[in-house]
């Protein structure tokens, strides 16, 4: 924040403060008019406010008073515990302001020359001075309530500076209020309530007035601890600290000023005064010159603490605006009015108790989060602790709180009712946010074209933007040209505001991140800048221009230190990687080169790679290169990868119970989902299921021969229409022997579902020898014998007698059916509407062999001379490990 005032500024500060002095001097040459001299006071008040707020900021700043904006695109610190120059300024003009206020009384008990203001009948003239017609009481009141500021000015200042506990700050105001109520009890302080007149009837002799005796002084004391720390629990939103203040100051000010009104049939002298005043008068005259001034360091500071707030108010202020609204209700006897203002405040208090009151995690007051998609604030959130399951009375009033959508159920299960069996610290990583809160973010590097993430930024809510580049040597003018901003999908803005989502349809989705429903850390997201999406100039589609990428890229950032090895230093015990890539176009060249500086750095480390092939009908050349494509990609990731699973987007063959009206990325993407969620589910198991695997685990399994590494997906659906409600039978099926009971025997399942891709007009074999299949079944209560694995003997047994090696996993879980996934995509029966009964597989088998050499056969002729050799060579080999049998040592097609 600049120090200095501009031009304007200045100019307008000198002439309102010169007009100011200028009425303050003229005051005393007339009959007094205090309220005159208090707006006087409080215009020039206004300027040292506006003055000092903007010069002392940096030195705050300096001593460490500083704070970081959350409510900001760019967080930036900012000065802090201004409120204190607010209420230093406050507290010496109310000094300033004390002959002011009382010189009208000072001259009549010194002069003898009476009140020159309200005519009285002499009916016996005095002589000498009147000090007895001074009132004492007012101006003891006066310097009470100055005393009471004073003391919470004071306390304020120790606050922001020593950053007290709540615990022990809480009766700060009490005790600050004292000098005011020790005061108002000498000086024969009314303790009797006004009576509703609606209640008057119900009342003992219909009596108009209660008088609470002590409890009167209790309730006063309660009123000042309430008043300030009401407006202190929004601290930190721009301008509502202050804003609230000003509202509940002019209310007060317009309360007080009905009282000067002359009423009905009192006449008014010349003098502007009635014959005949309202004996509340004098008291609602003194709030009024407490009042005042209050207001106009209010405005200046509101100036600067309104968004974008330019300064912090601290709590200093919060305190002397609180106790000054409890000055003036106790000064005025109105204290049922002042709560009648205060009833936002009272309502946030209740609705904060049980933060407060830590019956549930606080964050920061409710402190709310900047959104970084939307622009636009949104309520924080803090997740309920998983150590600390919440009782019948938490959970009754957490019922009652969601259905006024103040609170929602969280997406992860943290009850000891209700644990859920994935341990999500595998896939996400707990972090820091922007608010210093803990997060919960996947643990993923996302690459993407230019263009290709959509609505989805880099910074989001959890995660603050970092501060703009340096403009290095160059002092000259900047332009900046923008490309015009994606509107987010109403799936998504009514996501970020917090409002009920419907289900999504496949018209609402342009871009994959508008079914996205998690935040990423900005580490996660990667964008490159070299190729934009769908571009017809240079389209990202040849897979050598996917290698000269990553090289160019990788020479100018080293893409594995910057962008894999923070999240890989946060694991203790890390599975491996798994990569899901495009690998018919460019994006399969960019893997291999990725997959190759992974293999390097972390050698012996589980790389698993999903290579997903864009199987939509396109003219004759372009499906050919992806084909070429396809070729390349399995032969440069075949040799690197512990296991390549190749996957069709779409799937060529479906089974009757998939409704696939549109080839959309979105349906596409749900169906795959279905698929490699579901059969990677072992890995995410907690440690203590009874059976759960790992990805070096699961390609023990399956790779019988040390050298076999590329294995298929395949599905079905147990809960299909066309099953009828049973889910169908087990997928296991158990040989085993009667005289032996625990020899059993799992055998290979036959899935409907089928997603490795296969060339137009494909002819394979309808002979396959299942080596090796990993079985997860969702949905199902645990089998006593699936719950065993295979130990390495057993195995070896069945390889060496070729019989087929079958690990089943199982579980209760279904698969989710989200707003986001396509409500239409499978036919399933109504009453498996939370979720779906999927199994899945990983089945390396010798059918294999006739889809990597039907692949070669395609492409070797279309390839350059240069690879063409290699390509087909290598295909060939690695086909070569799928044979079984007396076709152990065919080789099918034609050689060059």
């Amino acid at each position: 924040m600049s120090s200095s005032l501009g031009h304007a500024e200045r100019w307008s500060l000198l002439l309102v403060t010169g007009a100011s002095l200028s009425v303050i001097a003229n005051t005393f040459k007339g009959d007094g008019a205090p309220l005159v001299a208090s707006l006087a006071f409080s215009t020039l008040a206004f300027s040292m406010t506006y003055a000092f707020v903007r010069w002392s900021g940096p030195s705050f700043v300096k001593a460490g008073l500083r704070g970081r904006d959350m409510s900001k695109l760019a967080p930036k610190e900012i000065p802090e515990a201004m409120g204190a120059v607010a209420a230093s300024v406050y507290i010496l003009a109310l000094m300033a302001f004390i002959p002011f206020a009382f010189y009208k009384d000072i001259v009549a008990a010194t002069s003898g020359g009476g009140n020159r203001d309200v005519v009285l009948e002499v009916t016996e003239v005095e002589t000498g001075r009147f000090l007895h017609r001074f009132p004492h009481s007012k101006l003891s009141s006066y310097q009470s309530a100055l005393n009471t500021l004073q003391a919470t000015t004071i306390l304020g200042m120790a606050d922001d500076i020593l950053d007290l506990r709540w615990r022990h700050k809480f009766f700060i105001p009490a005790i600050a209020s004292l000098p005011l109520l020790i005061v108002y009890y000498v000086d024969f302080g009314v303790t009797s309530v006004v009576v509703p007149n609606f209640l008057v009837p119900y009342m003992p002799g219909r009596a108009r007035l209660i008088d609470l005796s002590f409890l009167y002084y209790l309730y006063m004391s309660a009123l000042s601890i309430f008043a300030p720390n009401s407006i202190n629990i929004l601290a930190g939103i721009n301008g509502i600290e202050v804003g609230q203040s000003l509202v509940i100051a002019g209310l007060l000010i317009l309360n007080s000023s009905l009282y000067l009104v002359p009423f009905p049939g009192n006449p008014v002298l010349s003098n502007g005064y009635a014959t005949h005043p309202h004996p509340a008068t004098d008291s609602h005259l003194l709030t009024l010159y407490v009042l005042l001034p209050f207001l106009a360091v209010s405005i200046a500071l509101f100036i600067h603490n309104k968004y974008p707030a330019r300064v912090f108010v601290g709590d200093t202020y919060c305190y002397v605006a609180g106790m000054t609204f409890a000055v003036v209700a106790i000064m005025a006897h109105f204290s049922k009015t002042l709560l009648l203002l205060l009833i936002p405040q009272i309502v946030n208090f209740v609705y904060s108790t049980p933060q407060l009151f830590k019956l549930i995690p606080c964050p920061r007051h409710r402190l709310p989060k900047f959104n970084a998609r939307t622009g636009l604030l949104e309520p924080s959130v803090t997740p309920w602790p998983r150590e600390k399951p919440p009782t019948k009375l938490q959970t009754t009033m957490f019922l009652m709180l969601e259905k006024l959508r103040l609170i929602q159920e969280s997406y992860f299960t943290y009850s000891d009712n209700e644990e859920s069996v994935i341990d999500h610290d595998v896939h996400f990583r707990p972090g820091i946010g922007a608010d210093g809160h803990e997060t919960f973010t996947p643990r993923t590097v996302i690459y993407d074209l230019k263009g290709g993430f959509g609505t989805l930024r880099k910074f989001n809510a959890l995660y603050e933007l970092q501060d703009e580049a340096p403009t290095g040597l160059w002092e000259g003018m900047t332009t900046t040209h923008r490309q015009p901003t994606i509107q987010p999908s109403e799936y998504q803005r009514k996501l970020d505001l917090g409002l009920p989502t419907s289900q999504l349809h496949d018209a609402d989705v342009r871009y994959w991140s508008d079914f996205n429903r998690v935040y990423y850390n900005p580490k996660s997201i990667v964008q490159l800048n070299e190729y934009e999406l769908n571009s017809q100039i240079m389209p990202f589609e040849d897979w050598v221009a996917g290698e000269d990428l990553f090289r160019n890229l990788d020479r100018d950032f080293d893409l594995l230190d910057r962008d894999i090895r923070p999240f890989v230093e946060e694991c203790d015990h890390m599975q491996g990687f798994q990569i899901l890539t495009g690998a018919n176009d460019a994006w399969g060249g960019f893997a291999a080169k990725y997959l190759d500086a992974l293999r390097d750095e972390f050698g012996k480390m589980s790389i698993w790679c999903w290579g997903i092939e864009d199987s939509t009908r396109v003219v004759r050349q372009k499906q050919l290169q992806r084909a070429c494509n396809s070729a390349r990609s399995l032969r440069a990731i075949g040799q690197l990868a512990s296991v390549y699973v190749r996957l069709a987007a779409p799937p060529s063959s479906l089974p009757g119970y998939v409704n696939f009206p549109s080839a959309s990325d979105w349906m596409t993407t749900a169906l795959l989902c279905a698929g490699f969620e579901s059969v990677t589910i072992p890995t995410r198991l907690r440690a203590d299921a009874r059976k759960r695997g790992s990805l070096s685990l699961l390609e023990d399994t399956l790779n019988t021969s040390d050298s076999q590494n590329l294995f298929e997906l395949q599905a079905k659906f147990n809960n299909h229409a066309m099953n009828g409600s049973n889910g169908g039978e087990s997928n296991g099926r158990i040989h085993a022997d009667e005289n032996a009971p625990h020899d059993w025997h799992p055998e290979p399942t036959h899935f409907d579902l089928e997603y490795l891709p296969r060339l137009q007009n494909s002819i394979v074999s309808d002979r396959n020898h299942v080596f090796a299949q990993v079985e997860c079944e969702r949905g199902r209560a645990e089998h006593d014998s699936f719950s065993l694995s295979l130990d390495p003997e057993d195995r070896l047994r069945r390889r060496q007698n070729e019989e087929s090696v079958v690990e089943i996993f199982q579980t209760g879980l279904r698969f989710p059916l989200l707003e986001t996934f396509p409500n239409s995509l499978f036919e399933t029966n109504r009453d498996h509407e939370n979720g779906l009964d999927i199994s899945a597989a990983l089945s390396c088998n010798s059918r294999m062999k006739d889809h990597v050499l039907e692949l070669r056969n395609t492409t070797s002729r279309l390839m350059p001379l240069e690879e063409r050799e290699a390509v087909y060579s290598d295909l060939s080999q690695l086909a070569q490990h799928y044979s079984f049998g007396w076709d152990e040592g065919s080789d099918t097609g034609e050689d060059d």
